[in-house]
């Protein structure tokens, strides 16, 4: 099986299904329909409101100097919420620029330093709102310096200017959003049994179960699509109606099946940590993806188990939802007993609904690392111990949850560490965190996260060797812990992760690759090196 073909076709399909507006929806926080964006429009004349996202069609027109709108949704070059201007009001779209000076701008993302103004307009005469230190920011646009930001108010959004020499004083970081698990090729099996280390010794459960390799593509808030590697189909929910009907709809149930390409409405699945296993919620349908150990006599009636066929019925008002799970159907015909060995389950509890997913390989991006700062607006202000913060003191803590996550694509919880660290008296107030942290870090996480400690060294050809063999390592510099993720051996640099960049090491909140010069003198001179490595249970 040719990997990369699969990544590429993988990749292909979901950009043509999500690419189109990604720019605009990316700027705007993910959460906007939990939490809405507040905004006043920057057009002085008259603006036009739609009833679609195309803005095809005009409702009608309002006077741009007073209007203000609650936004829900962003799509392409639209804005669509609640909105007012003078005795007007409604619900409709509006072209972006109406109220984003440059729609098209990359956004950034950043963590104040300081308590700081946020203005209604680039006059900077009146002050809009005050945000916190630490607080974090999403730059939308800028126009000579100045900064158009959205910053978070707790149970909303508002958009805003920030000046110049303020921007000055702020943290880059990156803000894409946190998965559970990164995008990548997985080892998927059910039956795990857990328990409050993540999971029980005694695994023989699994054993009853096949196990099955997967890509999975993230979207927004822990959905995904997943791919089967060896068929390349996708996988998904259809609703297979009953011969009988029901006064307000069709009867039927929910059934899984594979489709050629990602299905938006029916192939989403909510990846759901629940200790060391996971459950895998179908969106749509909210069924639980569940699996039955007896492959050979499978036919499709068989997909749902006898907890699931015992449970009601499921009644579903629209017919054109029917019409298209019949299509499914039929298709779901053709394909093997393999892909057809899952059920779908109304609760998670039971143990066939409790997945182990762990990596196929080494997870770490090299084109472009996902790296966990100590200034994340999440946790940077949180107290780390008896003294200090996360943004701060906290690079020990981070710098383990990006070597984890590089590892093995699984995202540690940042604060249930850095409790740990302190509850074993490994914080060491004023100084950081003691260096014990990261051997105990496996013992009491690696079968939750999938990992193990696999040694410490002073040897620079030591890292270089447990890189090669597919390890991840962190790094004591002066005063401060960092990350290597990876090892270019055409190059003959190192990929540095560093939770919080200084101008004396010249690192960056994105990623850096530096030679062995840099690991042997100056600010990131390399003191030991602790390192970890993949474990499956």
């Amino acid at each position: 099986m040719n990997i990369k073909r699969i990544v590429f076709v993988s990749l292909f399909c979901i950009a043509v299904l999500l690419c189109a507006g990604k720019k605009a929806e990316a700027a705007f926080p993910y959460d906007m329909e939990q939490k809405p964006v507040t905004v006043t429009s920057i057009q002085d004349g008259k603006v036009a409101v739609y009833s679609d996202e195309n803005l095809k069609n005009k409702k009608e027109e309002v006077a741009g100097n007073n209007l203000t709108i609650e936004a829900y949704k962003v799509s392409k070059n639209s804005i669509y919420g609640n909105y007012k201007s003078g005795k007007r009001s409604g619900t409709g779209w509006f072209s972006l620029n109406t109220f984003v000076v440059n729609p098209k701008y990359k956004n950034v993302y950043a963590t104040v330093r300081d308590h700081m103004y946020i203005y209604t307009s680039r006059s900077y005469s009146k002050v809009q709102t005050t945000i916190k230190k630490y607080s974090g920011v999403i730059v939308i646009s800028k126009v000579d310096g100045d900064r158009q930001v959205i910053c978070d108010k707790k149970d909303h959004y508002e958009i805003g200017w920030m000046t110049a020499s303020a921007f000055s004083n702020t943290l880059l970081y990156d803000g894409r959003e946190k998965q559970t698990l990164a995008d990548g090729i997985y080892k998927f099996r059910c039956g795990y049994q857990d328990d409050e280390n993540g999971g029980s010794k005694n695994q023989s459960v699994m054993e009853a179960y096949p196990e099955y390799t997967f890509k999975i593509m993230h979207t927004t808030q822990n959905q995904y699509y997943i791919q089967n590697v060896e068929t390349e189909k996708y996988l998904a929910v259809t609703f297979k109606s009953a011969s009988k009907k029901a006064e307000k709809g069709s009867v039927g149930k929910y059934v899984v099946c594979w489709t050629k390409q990602p299905d938006k409405t029916y192939g989403l699945f909510q990846l759901q940590r629940l200790n060391g296993a996971f459950s895998i919620q179908n969106v749509k349908s909210k069924y639980f993806l569940g699996q039955i150990t007896d492959t050979k006599e499978n036919s499709e009636d068989s997909q749902e188990s006898d907890s699931a066929k015992n449970s009601e019925e499921l009644k579903v008002a629209n017919s054109g939802e029917e019409n298209q799970a019949d299509t499914s159907s039929k298709n779901a015909k053709q394909q093997s007993n393999t892909e057809l060995a899952f059920t779908l389950e109304k609760s998670r509890s039971i143990q066939p609904t409790h997945w182990r997913i762990h990596a196929a390989q080494k997870m770490s991006n090299t084109k472009k690392p996902f790296i966990f700062t100590q200034y994340d607006p999440e946790w940077c202000a949180t107290p780390y111990g008896g003294g200090g913060c996360m943004g701060t003191a906290g690079c020990g803590i981070l710098a383990t949850v990006n070597a984890v996550y590089a590892l093995n694509g699984q995202y540690m919880d940042v604060m249930e560490l850095a409790n740990y660290a302190v509850e074993k008296n490994y914080r060491i107030v004023g100084s950081g965190t003691d260096d014990g942290i990261f051997k105990a870090a496996a013992k009491k996480y690696g079968q939750k996260y999938g990992f193990a400690w696999d040694g410490a060294s002073g040897s620079i050809d030591v890292l270089k060797k447990k890189l090669k063999a597919g390890d991840t390592a962190i790094v004591h510099v002066q005063g401060h812990y960092v990350s290597i993720s990876d090892y270019n051996k055409k190059t003959k640099k190192y990929l540095l992760l560093d939770s919080n960049y200084l101008p004396k090491r010249a690192t960056s909140a994105f990623g850096d690759w530096i030679g062995v010069n840099r690991l042997l003198s100056g600010a990131l001179e390399s003191q030991y090196f602790y390192f970890f490595k993949s474990s499956e249970l």
